[in-house]
């Protein structure tokens, strides 16, 4: 049981008051499909911190189609690069002394060979292949619509082990997040705690969560 079910558990006698909320989070908060919009989902737990980041192609790079040309092949690669680099994205006090412990990536129009899952943490892959709603062979198996459009999402999961219990006076600061992905102006944060859950909203100029 990886940590996030735990935190969970742990405050299974609020789930009445708080699944609402969990439920919007774990949605599309900004409505069906809005480009430079994503949300958070971060949980907590003793020394350990993963984070869950979901949101349109179109708020990390110029387009979400499969690559079709050598510039966005190269584009596609610089953000998984961006997202696998994960310490760059999230900075914490340094009393805590965290460190990226994994990076699961996965996207219906990200192809295999440069998704890579060099850093996939065990026991949290999202199983490409024959997974349903998902292609990675170059044919676009996102969310098509009437005007031809092609939609489709990046979902990406971080962890971060510490070398002490995440306490009193958090502080995660996002600005990294911001600064590679200059298209993301809007994120949706929830996030479960030992104190119980908080909800915030970030932006390029309003990058911290504190609880």
């Amino acid at each position: 049981m990886n940590s996030k079910a735990l935190a969970l558990l742990a405050f299974a006698p609020l789930l009445p008051f708080l699944a609402p909320a969990t439920l919007l989070a774990q949605g599309e908060t900004h409505g069906p499909h809005v480009h430079g919009a994503a949300t958070l989902n971060i949980t907590v737990e003793d020394a350990s911190i993963d984070i869950d980041l979901d949101g349109p192609l179109a708020s990390f790079i110029s387009f979400e189609h499969v690559p079709s040309t050598p510039e966005q092949t190269a584009e596609m690669k610089a953000m998984v690069d961006k997202l696998n680099g994960s310490g760059s994205l999230f900075a914490f006090p340094a009393a805590w002394g965290c460190k990226p412990s994994g990076v699961t990536l996965d996207g219906e129009n990200i192809p295999e060979d440069i998704l890579g899952h060099p850093h996939s943490a065990e026991g949290h892959g999202h199983g490409h292949e024959g997974e349903e709603g998902h292609s990675h062979d170059g044919e676009d198996e996102g969310h098509e619509h009437a005007d031809g459009e092609v939609h489709s999402d990046l979902e990406a999961e971080f962890e971060f082990a510490c070398t002490t219990t995440v306490g009193d006076g958090a502080l995660i600061d996002a600005a990294g997040l911001f600064e590679a992905f200059p298209s993301l102006l809007d994120v949706d944060v929830q996030l479960v705690s030992s104190k119980g859950q908080k909800g915030a909203e970030l932006s390029p100029t309003g990058t911290k969560i504190t609880w």
